[in-house]
């Protein structure tokens, strides 16, 4: 059995070590500032979902990532739903830019598969929610929002603010 002089000095020893690591790591601490740009005006403005609303070409040059405040109003959908594609042009019609894809998450190893990445949110009241697109490959951003058996008193105001990423 050891004794209580060796287990204090063991226990020491590696409270030593600890505090060794803790300030090296300090030391070497950088500072990353995050960056957020103000709220900018809505994109989409208390407009009905029963039909596709696209943002229009949103601006990211400077940020690669967005977050889209949604304040939605219900009536009749069940779902909103939001598809986002980029370009670098932004006289490119909705619908024409470079969609979005998401990869499979598989357990197991090969092939991978692509998807349109869609963003989806099940409603049965009026809600606020974000979401953020983030590591945008071009320019501009463009994003539809549909909700699914919707009635022209669902509406949707979408308004929008660029972070670091």
């Amino acid at each position: 059995m050891r004794s209580l002089a060796g287990m204090l000095a063991t226990v020491a020893g590696t409270f030593l070590v600890l505090l060794t690591v803790i300030a090296a790591a300090v030391a070497g601490a950088q500072t990353v500032k995050m960056w957020k740009q103000s709220l900018q005006a809505a994109v989409i403005n208390d407009l009905a979902i029963n039909a596709s609303r696209w943002t229009g070409w949103i601006l990211v040059i400077d940020k690669r990532s967005v977050t889209l405040e949604i304040n939605y109003t219900w009536s009749a959908a069940t779902a909103v739903t939001m598809r986002c594609e980029t370009t670098d042009d932004a006289s490119v019609a909705n619908d024409s830019g470079w969609d979005l894809q998401i990869i499979e998450d598989s357990a197991t190893s090969g092939t991978s598969n692509s998807f349109i990445h869609t963003w989806s949110n099940a409603v049965s009241a009026s809600e606020k929610w974000s979401w953020s697109v983030s590591n945008l490959p071009h320019d501009y951003l463009n994003c539809k929002f549909d909700g699914t058996a919707a009635d022209g008193s669902d509406k949707v105001t979408v308004k929008y603010k660029g972070i670091s990423p």
